[in-house]
């Protein structure tokens, strides 16, 4: 298995924002030449789920130079993407010294660390696309990984720096074989579609965070600005974990009693980062009982990554590791309700 790094797209959009550090404006022809570049045009296909992410782009390029921007009428995702190339405008050397960093990166070491965490017989040939991506720091759709200098820090370097994103790669791998999860992952039956996405998501999230970037979910002793409100966060997390534990079973209840009404925004709200925080709660809480599953003498290691063929077990698993450990548990009603829900998918 090898990584494919393509740099070419952010390296010409660098090159063009320069020309704002002598308040030029970018011409029709330039603005063309970038949104046209393969790596740009996949990266924002990576958005199709905001429509029209491509426009929107394009309009951000046009307007880079007015202030204020009130003609954008942008949402949350445009506002990032849009503070992103403002961030890139005044940092071009510092983006440019971090992107020659990851392309000097050996990546050998990442692969690795990656299949310890999946099922033996994982295959594939990631690529991964530089952006400058204000809304996400990395993300992944089908073999690619988007990695943005917006957010990324030398002084991470190491294997843990892609793992996650490739880790979600070689989980997705499995989960699309599942042929209850083929079945139900686009239905038009919410509930249907939400119980496949909600245990796919604490399966792929869980061991993401747990194994490939624990240091997402704990605290860390960096010092600065950054590693402060990262550790401000999971203490918030953490004082709030007996909350976030009954927030997922309240989502598992409206999921198996079919209650749809408000069900997608129940969804997001425990699986997105709307509080700007840098850490989903689901996220959070999902590695956490992944940990707890590591922890417990009772569950080994290779039935945790057996999830990833099995996400179906995620909820009963975390509870023999509770039980072990005498930690907070899922209910076991709500559990049986979940596996005679599955059985009626089957």
């Amino acid at each position: 298995m090898n990584i494919k790094i393509r740099s070419e797209g952010v390296e010409l959009l660098l090159e063009k924002l320069e020309s704002f550090q002598d308040d030029e404006v970018l011409d029709e022809s330039e603005i063309r030449e970038i949104i046209g570049h393969p790596d740009i045009e996949k990266w924002l296909k990576a958005y199709d789920w905001i429509g029209n992410s491509r426009s929107k782009f394009e309009n951000m390029l046009y307007s880079l130079y007015k202030e204020p921007q009130e003609d954008l009428e942008l949402n949350l995702w445009g506002k990032k993407i849009q503070w992103g190339l403002k961030k890139a405008i005044e940092e071009p050397s510092q983006m440019r010294e971090d992107l020659q960093e990851i392309k000097n990166y050996g990546r050998g070491s990442t692969l690795k660390k990656v299949m310890r965490y999946l099922p033996e017989g994982t295959i594939f040939e990631p690529t991964f696309i530089v952006t400058i991506d204000g809304f996400n720091g990395g993300m992944f759709r089908e073999d690619t990984v988007y990695l943005s200098l917006v957010y990324f820090d030398r002084s991470h370097m190491g294997e843990d720096l892609f793992a996650h994103e490739f880790h979600h790669m070689g989980v997705d791998q499995w989960l699309e074989k599942d042929p209850i999860i083929q079945k139900y992952r686009d239905a038009e039956d919410e509930c249907k579609k939400y119980f496949v996405e909600l245990f796919t998501y604490l399966v792929g999230e869980g061991l993401a965070n747990a194994y490939c970037s624990p240091q997402a979910i704990r605290k860390i002793s960096e010092r600065g600005e950054e590693a402060k409100r990262h550790n401000e966060m999971v203490e918030r997390y953490e004082e709030k974990k007996e909350e976030l534990f009954n927030r997922l079973e309240g989502l598992v209840e409206s999921i198996v009693n079919e209650k749809e009404e408000d069900l997608a925004e129940e969804y997001s709200e425990f699986t997105m980062d709307k509080q700007g925080r840098g850490l989903p709660p689901g996220h959070f809480l999902s590695g956490r009982m992944v940990q707890t599953m590591a922890e417990s003498s009772e569950i080994p290691q290779e039935k945790i990554v057996g999830l990833v063929r099995d996400p179906f077990d995620f909820l009963s698993l975390y509870n023999k590791a509770a039980k072990d450990l005498d930690a907070r548990s899922m209910s076991e009603e709500l559990v049986e309700k979940t596996e005679r829900y599955l059985k009626d998918l089957e």
